[in-house]
């Protein structure tokens, strides 16, 4: 029963973060993208949303039916994870390239 009480706890904690990210992500995007931009931004953020949820739906189906419900929730995290890290990979090199520039001046 405690195992029970902990993923509810988990999962409570998990959404409560993602709500707050979420609030997070969008004052953000408010305050950086000018006003006559905000609803195209606001827009192509929609449907990224939309499409990588239909993209989950039609990869989900085919996984589902050879992998048992456990296996296909961690391939989904597994792949939800490499645009981090080829994002934390980007930012490296960035940094690395400016550190570069700004050595010789």
């Amino acid at each position: 029963m405690w195992l029970v009480a902990a993923l509810d706890g988990s999962y409570v904690t998990f959404y409560l973060f993602v709500g707050a990210w979420s609030v997070f992500k969008q004052t953000l995007l408010h305050q950086a993208a000018p006003a006559r931009e905000r609803s195209s931004m606001m827009s192509v953020q929609s449907i990224a949303l939309r499409s990588g949820g239909f993209a989950a739906s039609a990869a989900g189906v085919p996984l589902g039916a050879t992998l048992s419900l456990p296996w296909v929730w961690l391939v989904f995290a597994l792949v939800s994870l490499l645009p981090l890290l080829f994002s934390a990979r980007g930012a490296e090199s960035r940094r690395a390239a400016g550190s570069c520039r700004t050595e010789g001046v």
